[in-house]
């Protein structure tokens, strides 16, 4: 299974920068921690319901079948002590992974982080 994100042609000016440095990015990341890029494509076409073909730009992520911690929250209730620190090895680990890379993961927060 995979996350597709497609955006139509008339939106690509505002979003196509920011999909190109996704793109690039994921795939300087590769890292069993992180959602990786499967493929993107600038060029694509998109068949609607009423069999309308639109133009768009597309990126396909690796589907990750595990619930994002704020889910996790919700469904568990409070972390324990143990899962926490669990939790917190992680996002150390590839936070710390990310920035010696030369990124920074700015959207730090339990829906962005599985």
């Amino acid at each position: 299974m995979t996350e597709i994100e497609a955006i139509k042609e008339e939106f690509v000016e505002d979003r196509k920068k920011m999909l190109e440095n996704e793109s690039y990015i994921l795939s300087i990341l590769e890292n069993d921690n992180i959602c990786g890029l499967i493929e993107k494509s600038q060029n694509g076409k998109l068949i609607l319901q009423n069999n309308a073909i639109i133009e768009v730009m597309y990126t396909i992520l690796e589907y990750i079948p595990s619930r994002d911690l704020a889910e996790y929250n919700c469904y568990t209730g409070k972390f324990s002590e143990n899962t926490t620190r669990f939790i917190m090895s992680k996002i150390i680990s590839i936070l710390k992974f990310v920035h010696e890379k030369g990124f920074a993961h700015l959207d730090k927060n339990l829906i962005t982080l599985y």
